[in-house]
């Protein structure tokens, strides 16, 4: 996956919808912020499966920003 591309379409997405004006923060403010959420979730995730010793998936997929 490009996470350039993803970023972008993200982008696009909430402006789209305008959601950029429900809390007046731009649209790249917010697609930044739900990548690093996305990221941070897939880190806890490996942090449960590290403790528990399990492994539900070979590959896990990471976006950077």
């Amino acid at each position: 996956m490009n996470e350039d591309i993803f970023e972008q379409e993200l982008m696009a997405l909430i402006n789209k919808h305008s959601l950029e004006n429900i809390a007046n923060i731009p649209d790249f403010i917010i697609a930044e912020h739900l990548i690093k959420s996305l990221n941070q979730l897939n880190d806890t995730f490996k942090s449960r499966d590290s403790f528990l010793d399990y492994k539900p998936f070979k590959d896990k997929i990471t976006i950077k920003v």
